[in-house]
């Protein structure tokens, strides 16, 4: 290497080192302008500019919403595939929009979802179907199970935690209808 190759190369790399001390600087400082108690888990920052820190939607993790669609019947009615609605196979399926705080890496809050068979919950996530066409069947399954949902909350004689867990699960979307 030449010796004037290798000055160049040392001043980029300071350039480098004092443009990112700057940046880490400009960051703290707007950190420091957001209260503390803003700043919790589940807060991001806006990426193209600096900004204040806001939160995201709760999410809402609850196993006995989940636990509720062991039994259940199919609410997807997926016609052209051969969905065996085995209520064996049903499972508490997440919604895959972005409104219902479905991300990359994160499911949809546990009221967001639908009682769907195994091929009718593989449909709903790797089928070859438009968004629109996966939107509107997860839509008409979810009204089926919040149909369900309330049969559940006031079956007298159902058990105690799976009425609980209905009523939960309603509530929840009543905040956020």
């Amino acid at each position: 290497m030449e010796e004037g190759a290798a000055v160049t190369f040392t001043r980029n790399v300071q350039e480098y080192r004092e443009r990112r001390a700057a940046e880490r600087a400009a960051n703290l400082q707007a950190l420091a302008t957001v209260p503390a108690h803003r700043l919790h888990r589940g807060v991001y920052a806006d990426c193209g500019e600096l900004a204040a820190a806001q939160p995201k939607e709760p999410h809402i993790v609850d196993p006995h919403i989940r636990n509720l669609a062991r039994g259940e019947a199919c609410t997807g009615l997926l016609y052209g595939t051969h969905c065996n609605c085995d209520p064996a196979t049903t499972v508490w399926a997440h919604s895959n929009a972005l409104a219902h705080g479905k991300g990359m890496g994160r499911k949809a809050s546990d009221q967001h979802g639908a009682f769907l068979g195994f091929e009718c919950h593989a449909w709903l996530d790797q089928g070859k179907a438009s968004a629109e066409e996966k939107a509107s069947f997860f839509a008409s399954a979810h009204i089926r199970s919040r149909d369900r949902l309330a049969e559940i909350a006031t079956d007298p004689a159902g058990k105690p935690w799976r009425r609980a867990a209905a009523q939960r699960a309603l509530d929840s979307l009543k905040g956020n209808s």
